[in-house]
């Protein structure tokens, strides 16, 4: 189950940071094309030690940049058993995004990914809640 909300996550962040890169990104409306180095899938490193500080109705996520500030991030995630949806972007040189309003009793999965070009971004592993994790006491 967790493999399946997974692949979706992926899915549907792919089509969101496509879709922000396409409307706000380099050679987004507007922008003046120019030389721009373009590397290589394999030396581009995800956002690392994706962690979050659970607050009940808040949560704060942090990460380390692998790229020293220079590339922006976006965030996705949700309810734990739902796909992940992109929910914010984060831009260069921060590491830390804060959602509020949150359910204190549902679980919730999250996602970082840096932008390092419309054609090369690259997922941190998850991090979730582990809210619902108490065994129900069996009836007598």
């Amino acid at each position: 189950m967790l493999a399946l909300v997974l692949v979706a996550a992926m899915a549907l962040l792919g089509g969101g940071i496509a879709a922000y890169l396409v409307l706000h990104g380099p050679g987004g409306r507007g922008a003046t094309p120019g030389p721009s180095a373009s590397p290589t899938a394999e030396t581009l490193e995800p956002p690392r030690d994706l962690k979050l500080r659970d607050e009940g109705t808040s949560i704060t996520l942090t990460w380390t940049d692998p790229s020293g500030g220079t590339v922006p991030f976006i965030v996705a995630g949700g309810r734990s058993a739902a796909a992940a949806k992109s929910i914010g972007t984060v831009e260069s040189g921060k590491t830390t995004f804060r959602l509020d309003g949150l359910s204190p009793t549902a679980d919730f999965c999250f996602l970082v990914a840096a932008v390092y070009s419309g054609n090369n971004t690259v997922l941190s592993a998850p991090a979730c809640t582990t809210r619902n994790t108490t065994t129900p006491t069996p009836k007598r």
